[in-house]
């Protein structure tokens, strides 16, 4: 049976490791198919594969974001998968979780 982890976070958002750290620990844990799925950033998505290129048996990445929503009957996380960073749109959807979420100008991507 695979390992698999599909909810993990950085130091891009609440977590406690840089990408590079996350990839050594999943490696360490034998974890095979993963997902970072930081709050209101995209920016793992865009970084991961670029760290896992060339890897050899690299472990599967799929791409991950957790959407803070926020409606008068309290905070929610919605977790989105799959999603392809250059679609229009996604960071604006993003940056408005995140604004209305924290106020913040914390940059959600690259760009």
């Amino acid at each position: 049976m695979k390992k698999i982890d599909l909810h993990m976070h950085t130091t891009i958002s609440d977590g406690t490791d840089s990408l590079e750290e996350l990839t050594d620990l999943i490696r360490e844990a034998g974890i095979e198919l993963f997902s970072v799925t930081d709050h209101d950033s995209i920016m793992a998505g865009v970084k991961m594969p670029r760290i896992l290129a060339g890897q050899e048996n690299a472990p599967l990445f799929i791409r991950g974001v957790e959407f803070s929503c926020r409606d008068e009957n309290g905070k929610y996380h919605i977790l989105g998968y799959g999603y392809d960073p250059d679609t229009p749109g996604i960071e604006e959807v993003v940056r408005e979780c995140l604004s209305a979420d924290q106020g913040s100008d914390r940059p959600v991507s690259e760009t």
